[in-house]
C-alpha cells in the first residue's frame, strides 16, 4: 500500500489551524519523510536478501548433488581401500610361507653344507698319503677293447670223472697248436682271400 502524500499547501492555507498543529503536521511529516527512507532502505535490503538467499539456495542444492556423488565415490573407494587390504594381507601371508620355506632351505644348505665339511674331514683322515697314489690312473694302462683274449678252458682232468680225462690244460695247448697250424696253412693256400669272412 501507497502511503498517502500530504499536501503542504492544504495545511498552510487554512486558517483554523493553529501553531502547535502546524508545529505537530512539520514533525509527522518529518517523521513520514523518515519512515520513506527507511522503507525503501528496507525494500532494498529485502530484494539484496531474497538475491542472496537463491544464490545460497543454489549453492545448497549444488551441495547436495556434490554431497551424493562424493558420497558415491567415497563408497567406492572404501570399496576399493578394502580389496588392496585383503590383497596386502594375502600377499603378507604368502610372504610369510615364503619366508619360512627360505628358512627350511637355508637350514637344509648349512646342515648339508657341515655334512660335506664332516665327510671331507672324515674322508681326509683315512686317506695316508701312500693310498693317495693310487686314485688317478695307473702305470699300466687298461687292455685294448678291441684285443679279444679267448677264454681259457678250464681243467677239469682232476675232477676224477672218466669223461673229462684228456680234458686238460695239456689238450687244450695241443688243439690250440693244431688250430694255429691249420689256419696258417689255409691262408697260405689262400693269399687273395679276404681276411675276413
Amino acid at each position: 500500500m501507497a502511503p498517502m502524500a500530504l499536501s503542504d499547501s492544504k495545511v498552510n492555507n487554512d486558517k483554523s489551524c493553529s501553531k502547535t498543529c502546524l508545529t505537530n503536521y512539520e514533525a509527522l511529516k518529518k517523521q513520514y519523510d523518515d519512515l520513506l527512507v527507511k522503507l525503501s532502505d528496507t525494500d532494498f535490503k529485502a530484494a539484496t536478501y531474497k538475491r542472496g538467499l537463491a544464490t545460497l539456495e543454489g549453492q545448497i542444492v549444488k551441495y547436495r548433488e556434490h554431497e551424493v556423488l562424493f558420497s558415491e565415490e567415497i563408497a567406492l573407494l572404501k570399496r576399493s581401500v578394502g580389496s588392496k587390504e585383503y590383497q596386502l594381507g594375502l600377499l603378507r601371508t604368502e610372504l610369510e610361507k615364503v619366508k619360512q620355506e627360505k628358512e627350511g632351505v637355508d637350514f637344509k644348505i648349512a646342515k648339508f653344507d657341515k655334512s660335506a665339511k664332516d665327510l671331507d674331514q672324515l674322508l681326509g683322515s683315512q686317506i695316508t698319503d701312500n693310498s693317495k697314489k693310487g686314485l688317478g690312473y695307473s702305470a699300466v694302462p687298461p687292455p685294448h677293447p678291441l684285443i679279444y683274449n679267448r677264454p681259457n678252458k678250464l681243467d677239469l682232468s682232476y675232477s676224477g670223472l672218466d669223461e673229462f680225462k684228456g680234458y686238460g690244460p695239456e689238450n687244450s695247448k695241443k688243439e690250440s697248436n693244431v688250430v694255429c697250424e691249420n689256419s696258417s696253412n689255409e691262408t697260405k693256400k689262400n693269399s687273395n682271400a679276404p681276411l675276413i669272412e
